[in-house]
């Protein structure tokens, strides 16, 4: 069974405990449960198959600020597809879901896209909710770029009067190795993008080969604004049934350690065009298939490069609003800090100034004592303790606050050290790059 639609059905039968899913070495097996073999003569789930707890009806309502709940959607008759869409419905265009493995509500929403299922006007988008297991699944109206109208890109029958970028890939017989036939298309298609480039004025140039590497990797750069992006080109591999030559058989007989490959990797002649830089808006690749040829999707191609431009210019200004907000924060920080420290400095200053006064008022009761004392000393050592009584004088009059000109003392120089403790846990050295 080929494709992946049968392991989406079995998950979602899964889901909903009508079967039981396992994978052994590679190989998917399902199995009905009993309430799986009852719904499938009755149309209907048995009696008590759901729980109170996991019935929607049954769940309370949301209280405001809280999260939504999580709904399974009903077990109908219905495809999983269909029951999405029905389930979307009810919920007003909006459903809350657990994801009971990686990528299967993407799935299911990108199965219901490709086979008609989304109303006309709407597009599904499927993004995660509080927690890993969530899934948020909304009917939105498509973006203007999905529905405007593209203007075709001719593709010349033949490289006359190519651009000089792709001038130098036709002559650099190194790149682009692929068959003749095919080369010439690749040239011709990356000369119909670079002319039409240059025609709505954006700028481009030929790739530039990383350190180590004789040949660069991409084969274009198209730059819109100030945001390149390099195009590579490619050709697609098919995979083709392999047949076992005469020496493989032999060499498979007589060595028990000798396999055969199963398949062929072989050029397909089909095209694909690779976008290296930006977050993908429509997709990162584009190539033949079975009803478009290449040709006709390079207007895709270059609207691309202008919503990826576009995106990365909001992008480069969000990150630009974000840093000046950032600097604005710190410097109002800084600037409190800054107050915070000048007043530190001056409750120090003062703190110090009541100090000496204490100490003056002290040293005024002992120089008293001193004097006093001085006055019944004999004339040998009269002399040495009046030097000593002067001199605690002159110190007196040197720390003594009021003996001063009163005023605020002088900032200090803010250094980041002097302001470290007042910045909120901001760096003192300058506002954060990111």
């Amino acid at each position: 069974m080929s494709g992946t639609t049968h392991k989406t059905t079995a998950v979602a039968l899964q889901n909903r405990r009508l079967a039981k899913v396992s994978r052994r070495r590679g190989v998917w097996r399902a199995e009905p449960t009993d309430a799986g073999r009852y719904f499938v003569q009755h149309g209907a789930c048995p009696a008590g198959h759901w729980s109170a707890s996991s019935t929607p009806a049954s769940r309370p309502a949301t209280p405001a600020g809280r999260s939504r709940p999580k709904r399974e959607p009903r077990v109908t008759g219905l495809r999983p597809v269909d029951q999405l869409m029905a389930d979307l419905a009810e919920a007003g265009g909006e459903l809350s879901v657990t994801a009971a493995e990686g990528g299967y509500w993407e799935n299911l929403a990108a199965a219901a896209t490709r086979h008609g299922k989304v109303p006309a006007g709407k597009i599904l988008r499927v993004a995660g909710g509080r927690d890993w297991s969530e899934r948020i699944i909304r009917l939105v109206a498509p973006p203007t770029w999905i529905t405007v109208e593209l203007q075709q890109i001719p593709v010349a029958e033949s490289l006359r009067g190519p651009h000089p970028v792709v001038k130098a890939l036709r002559d650099d017989q190194d790149r682009l190795p692929m068959s003749r036939p095919v080369r010439a298309r690749a040239l011709r298609i990356l000369d119909a993008i670079a002319k039409a480039a240059v025609g709505r004025g954006y700028t481009v140039t030929a790739s530039k080969a990383d350190s180590g590497y004789r040949h660069p990797r991409g084969h274009l750069v198209v730059t819109i604004g100030r945001h390149p992006n390099t195009l590579i080109v490619d050709e697609l591999i098919d995979r083709v049934p392999h047949e076992p030559t005469r020496q493989e058989l032999q060499r498979n007989q007589r060595y028990s350690w000798a396999t055969i490959a199963s398949h062929d990797r072989v050029p397909s002649g089909r095209l694909r065009i690779n976008l290296e830089r930006g977050r993908h808006i429509r997709q990162d690749s584009f190539s033949d298939t079975k009803t478009l040829n290449l040709e006709d999707r390079l207007p895709q191609v270059l609207q691309e490069l202008e919503l990826r431009a576009a995106a990365a210019e909001e992008h480069k200004q969000r990150r630009e609003q974000q840093r000046q907000e950032r600097k604005r924060q710190w410097e109002q920080v800084r600037d409190q800090a800054i107050v915070q420290a000048r007043e530190h400095h001056r409750a120090r200053v003062l703190a110090d100034q009541v100090e000496r006064w204490h100490q003056i008022q002290r040293l005024d009761a002992y120089l008293h004592a001193m004097q006093a004392t001085i006055a019944d000393l004999n004339p040998a050592e009269h002399e040495a303790a009046t030097e000593w009584l002067a001199w605690a004088r002159q110190h007196r009059k040197r720390i003594d606050p009021l003996g001063q000109p009163l005023r605020l003392p002088a900032d200090p120089r803010f250094t980041a050290e002097v302001i470290t403790p007042f910045m909120q846990g901001w760096s003192a050295y300058g506002p954060p790059a990111h």
